[in-house]
């Protein structure tokens, strides 16, 4: 039996991570209209799955880039 307290939260955690999620494609749609050639680069250099870049390519480049001790 699934108790009713236990689907509620849950449902707010995925909630949650939705906004968050949300809430980083806005900053990233934001910070990708940066005209600096600088900024630009950087962007130009993560590396995406597919068309568009999302919050989890950029948070696996972010990753790799602090592993290498680069950020």
């Amino acid at each position: 039996e699934i108790m009713p307290s236990l689907v509620g939260s849950e449902m707010c955690i995925e909630t949650a991570v939705e906004e968050v999620r949300r809430e980083i494609r806005l900053a990233m749609a934001m910070a990708m209209c940066n005209p600096a050639p600088a900024a630009r680069k950087i962007w130009g250099e993560i590396p995406c799955d597919g068309n568009v870049l999302t919050p989890e390519d950029l948070i696996t480049y972010a990753a790799m880039r602090c592993r290498e001790g680069e950020f």
